[in-house]
């Protein structure tokens, strides 16, 4: 507001000094016709009078200009808050405390001004501050658990084999688009953006029984569920329509692109989330969030939902009222007005209690298990030009450690500022209340591990273990990393695929035990039967690093050569989105030994048979492995299972989940199964005929 009255101010002068000119000059020439006994002509006069009163106007503006800037100008502003460390409960937080007060908010946000326009700290959202639903308690309340295994199929004491979604931590589950019951009886399944969900009931061999019962939501477009036993949550946006006129609520305009009419109908999109009785496919409880969903974990029976929000203000840019007395904030370059909120809902509760924490910054990656919840907020920073042309700057992230446990209270345990940054979660363990960490493109390009460990006497996550010389060869980036309860196996890559096995079986001294080389790379990381047995899936790659392919390797150590199966470009264009979100497109069934993913290839076709005019299109297939690291031959392909399913249309595939002995090949319209015994393809489930309306 200041600005507009300085603008308005400024062209309230030009146009005065402008028309001053112009009133000196008619003066003038008044007196010049004077004394030359010149009639004053009627034009004259009126543009005398007409700069006369356009002058008083331009005078009047310019000082309510003035009167007004000066009110903004003078208006008592926030000063920069001065953090001060609080000691609660025997425990130094040094770097978050409690805000208090609307006062105490916003002299923060000035600091986070400041320190934007003064600091070297540039883009990332990193910081926090707190919005507790119960007091923050003592650390040494916080339930500590034992160490996890790594993510494997489930299955309940019944003996029922299911792997739906790779879970990164055993025991915390994660958001799919598809889900399988823990009694193996039913599994669900929701068509990408689509309204609508499936209930198929499945038979002891885990296959479908050719009934499945459908919910439809209103105006709802679905995007991922989570299932705790007999509740099921779903997540998407609920869509509001803007129309104007109930009665016409469509827009008709023409598109450009495809040159055609089309009818459109004014919308908005609100995250949203319900929860579903899955006996009965009724909805207990839908609900609209206050920000964006970044992700969900389910364990102990509650649901963590991780949300993105903002600080509201008013049309003044004064904060709208929150609970002061439980907000928190944390020093130094570390706080932005974005928030990013954990809600804690209590599953087993009728009345779904629920409690929440919040932290100021736009979380980029997260880890929950094992007693801790892991949030990173990246940014960069300069170390060398700062404010030249050339500047040079590096990643770095701020580590931030919740604790929780089995009834959803949390409590912040510390945090720490680490180089570098981390491309996926796969980067964050946490094993006997340690958080073990992998970043990349630190300074000079550096990447690192560390090991924290929260302080018993302050709000620190102390480094007792850190590792960066020898990770990686110069110009080398992180690709991917995998953890056992010892180890650390991590892959960087630029023209070779160096896999680097360190040690962490003491935290204080991690070091590097065994390396291997390959050409291309491994983008995803998994541990099978042994912690020295690893397959990994990735690029091919030439001697310039150029990706050439994917392929899928299986590594002991470096006595032994890896067993790579390569699939080159040159003999088939593929691509797969396991490299890029292997939490839904992995299935790993360890019961069978077996593992696989959906990969997409261009195929070209003719347009019309006996011509010579072709059209490429996207097929896609599955490639499933066995894995045996006692055989010559570690790891095995079922081209039987990816040539047949070439041969049916195939171009919907959009998750596989594995229930006793079937594969369930999920799409839109079609639930597709394959007899992982008879290794055959058995009758498809169409989802049309079972429509309930």
């Amino acid at each position: 507001m200041l600005a507009f009255y300085i603008t308005v101010g400024v062209l309230a002068l030009i146009f005065f000094g402008f028309l001053l000119v112009r009133l000196i000059w008619n003066i003038r020439l008044n007196q010049y016709q004077k004394k030359s006994g010149l009639e004053r002509s009627k034009l004259n006069r009126m543009h005398l009078r007409s700069n006369i009163v356009s002058m008083s106007l331009l005078l009047l503006v310019g000082t309510l200009s003035i009167v007004g800037g000066t009110t903004i100008a003078n208006k008592p502003k926030p000063v920069s808050e001065r953090f001060t460390a609080v000691v609660i409960d025997g425990v130094k937080y040094e770097n978050a405390k409690t805000v208090g007060s609307k006062e105490k908010l916003e002299s923060i946000l000035a600091s986070i001004q400041s320190n934007y326009r003064n600091s070297g700290y540039r883009g990332g959202n990193s910081g926090l501050y707190f919005d507790f639903a119960m007091p923050m308690f003592n650390k040494t309340d916080s339930k500590e658990m034992d160490a996890l295994p790594a993510p494997e199929s489930t299955g309940d004491a019944g003996g029922v084999n299911i792997a739906d979604t790779y879970n990164q931590v055993a025991g915390v589950t994660e958001a799919d688009i598809a889900k399988v019951h823990e009694s193996g009886k039913y599994l669900i399944y929701g068509p990408r953006y689509k309204d609508r969900i499936y209930k198929i009931a499945l038979d002891e061999s885990g296959n479908h029984t050719g009934n499945a019962h459908e919910l439809i939501f209103e105006d709802f477009m679905y995007q991922n569920m989570i299932l705790y036993k007999d509740k099921l949550i779903v997540f998407g946006y609920k869509i509001t329509y803007l129309e104007k006129d109930p009665d016409n609520p469509y827009h008709y305009y023409y598109d450009s692109i495809d040159y055609s009419y089309r009818y459109w109908r004014p919308h908005k999109y609100e995250p949203a989330y319900s929860i579903v009785d899955t006996n009965s496919m009724e909805i207990l409880k839908s609900e609209k969030l206050n920000g964006y969903l970044i992700d969900l974990r389910v364990t102990d029976g509650i649901l963590y939902l991780f949300v993105s929000e903002t600080i509201q203000f008013d049309d003044d840019g004064n904060v709208l009222p929150m609970d002061f007395e439980s907000l928190y904030y944390f020093k130094g370059e570390n706080n932005s007005l974005g928030i990013t909120r954990i809600y804690a809902i209590d599953l087993k509760d009728p009345a779904f209690k629920t409690n929440k924490i919040g932290f100021m910054g736009q979380n980029q990656t997260l880890y929950m298990g094992n007693g801790l919840i892991v949030l990173t907020n990246y940014k960069w920073k300069y170390y060398e030009g700062q404010g030249t042309l050339w500047a040079r700057s590096y990643n770095t992230t701020q580590v931030i450690a919740i604790s929780y446990d089995e009834t959803g209270n949390m409590a912040y345990v510390g945090s720490q500022e680490v180089e570098g940054y981390l491309s996926d979660q796969y980067f964050l363990d946490v094993r006997e209340g340690m958080v073990r960490i992998v970043t990349t493109f630190g300074k000079n390009d550096s990447n690192h591990l560390y090991i924290l460990k929260p302080n018993e006497q302050s709000d620190n996550l102390d480094v007792i273990g850190h590792l960066t010389e020898g990770l990686g060869k110069p110009g080398e980036h992180v690709k991917s990393v995998t953890f056992t309860e010892t180890l650390a196996k991590v892959v960087t890559f630029l023209q070779t695929d160096p896999l680097y096995t360190i040690d962490l079986s003491n935290p204080s001294k991690p070091k590097i035990i065994d390396a291997i080389e390959e050409p291309g790379f491994s983008g995803v990381l998994f541990t099978w039967d042994d912690p020295n047995h690893t397959i990994g899936i990735g690029f091919m790659a030439d001697e310039n690093g150029r990706t050439t392919g994917i392929k899928v390797s299986a590594y002991t150590d470096s006595s032994q050569e890896p067993f790579t199966i390569n699939f080159p470009y040159d003999e088939c264009r593929i691509s797969t989105e396991v490299l890029y979100n292997p939490r839904e497109n992995l299935i790993i069934d360890r019961v069978n030994g077996i593992f696989a993913f959906i990969v997409s290839q261009n195929v070209m076709t003719k347009i019309t048979e006996g011509s010579n005019d072709y059209y490429w299109g996207t097929v896609k297939t599955i490639f499933m492995f066995k894995v045996d690291f006692n055989s010559p031959e570690i790891l095995v392909q079922n081209k039987t299972l990816s040539s047949t399913l070439l041969t049916i249309d195939s171009f919907d595939f959009e998750k596989i989940v594995i229930v006793n002995n079937t594969m369930h090949i999920l799409a839109e319209k079609r639930d597709i199964t394959w007899d992982l015994v008879n290794n055959s393809l058995n009758e498809p489930l169409y989802f049309v005929k079972n429509e309930i309306q």
